[in-house]
């Protein structure tokens, strides 16, 4: 049986990939995307889907995977943006509904390379510093990555 899946902030550039790989994928099942100019809750009661992915920004996120968790959806969080804090609530919500979730903060197999990388040569250097570039349209600068790293 597929995966029933509602894609929030379908219109990003990673909500475009994930719309794409889902519609490409047998296990999956695309029952609805939702938009910045939509109400979340509102598309998650007019698509009933086991799980969320939200591909929002960082200034939202949270309040998002709240949302998606209260109305008993199985939350996949692809932003970053999200504190320990915020993280444990999460968790709390998700274990008292008994779902389960995931905090994907970056999907690229580079960035989380480059962060297993800089742990290792932490250990090694004094001084290292970051230094990102993005396409002109990024939201958060410096990115959620950057600052985890």
């Amino acid at each position: 049986m597929a995966t029933s899946m509602l894609v929030n902030g379908a219109g990003g550039r990673l909500g475009q990939i994930a719309i794409h790989t889902i519609s490409h994928d047998e296990r999956l099942t695309l029952y609805g995307t939702c938009h910045r100019t939509n109400n979340l809750l509102g598309c998650i009661h007019a698509t009933r889907p086991n799980v969320v992915l939200d591909v929002t920004v960082p200034s939202v996120v949270y309040q998002n995977a709240m949302t998606i968790i209260e109305a008993g959806v199985h939350p996949v969080i692809g932003t970053s943006g999200l504190d320990h804090r915020q993280i444990d609530t999460l968790i709390d919500a998700c274990e008292s509904r008994e779902l389960s979730g995931a905090i994907i903060p970056n999907f690229s197999i580079t960035a989380v390379l480059m962060i297993q990388f800089a742990v290792r040569a932490a250990k090694h250097l004094q001084h290292v510093e970051i230094i990102e570039t993005h396409h002109a349209s990024k939201v958060d600068a410096p990115s959620g990555t950057a600052a985890q790293t």
